[in-house]
C-alpha cells in the first residue's frame, strides 16, 4: 500500500511592511536595528583584530587596495565608501605604520597612487583570517537557509542606498534647495 504524496504547502503570504509616520517601537526601526547589528558585529570584529591594531576601517583600506593597487585617495574614497577627511588621517597611520607607501602617479604632480608594502601584504593576510572569523561569529546562529538570503538583503541594500544617495546629490546640483527638501520630497511618494 503506498501512501499518499504529502500535500505541498506554499509559505504564508507576507503583508508588506507599512512605513510609519512616526516611530513608536525601537524594534520597528530599520535606522536602530542596524545600528544595533553593527554595534555588535563591530564588537566581534574589533575582538578578533585586536592583536592585530587594525580597525575596521584599515582593514577595509588595505582590502580595497589589495583588490585594486594603485589606487589614489579619492579612488580609494569610493571604493570604500569612507570619507575624504577620515581617509587623509587613515592613510597617514597606514604610511607611518609601513603597511602602504605612495608612489607619485604618471602625469600628475599632486596625485600619488597608494600601494601595499610587504609588510602591508603580510598583516592583510593575517586579518583577512580575523575579519573571516568575525563574519562566521555573525552568522554561525543563523540558520543556515537564512545566511544567503541576509547577505543578499544587505547587499541589496547597500546597493540601492548608494544609488539613491547619488541621485539626492544630483537633484541638489540640479537646483533643488536641500538635500533635506529633496529627501522629505521623494519620501512622500513612498
Amino acid at each position: 500500500m503506498t501512501r499518499p504524496e504529502p500535500e505541498k504547502r506554499e509559505p504564508p503570504a507576507q503583508k508588506p511592511v507599512r512605513l510609519p509616520n512616526e516611530l513608536k517601537r525601537l524594534d520597528r526601526s530599520v535606522t536602530y536595528l542596524l545600528h544595533r547589528a553593527d554595534q555588535l558585529a563591530t564588537g566581534y570584529f574589533r575582538e578578533e583584530m585586536g592583536a592585530l591594531g587594525l580597525t575596521r576601517a584599515r582593514f577595509t583600506a588595505l582590502l580595497a587596495l589589495a583588490r585594486t593597487p594603485g589606487l589614489n585617495q579619492k579612488q580609494l574614497a569610493i571604493a570604500t565608501g569612507i570619507d575624504t577627511s577620515t581617509l587623509t588621517e587613515l592613510i597617514r597611520r597606514l604610511e607611518e605604520q609601513k603597511l602602504i607607501a605612495r608612489k607619485r602617479q604618471d602625469g600628475s604632480r599632486r596625485g600619488y597612487a597608494l600601494l601595499l608594502t610587504a609588510s602591508g601584504k603580510r598583516k592583510l593576510k593575517n586579518a583577512r583570517a580575523s575579519a573571516a572569523m568575525a563574519d562566521r561569529r555573525i552568522m554561525t546562529p543563523i540558520d543556515k537557509a537564512d545566511r544567503r538570503t541576509l547577505l543578499e538583503c544587505l547587499m541589496t541594500l547597500n546597493e540601492i542606498l548608494k544609488t539613491h544617495e547619488k541621485q539626492e546629490r544630483a537633484a541638489i546640483a540640479a537646483g533643488a534647495t536641500s538635500r533635506h527638501k529633496t529627501r522629505r520630497a521623494s519620501l512622500r511618494r513612498s
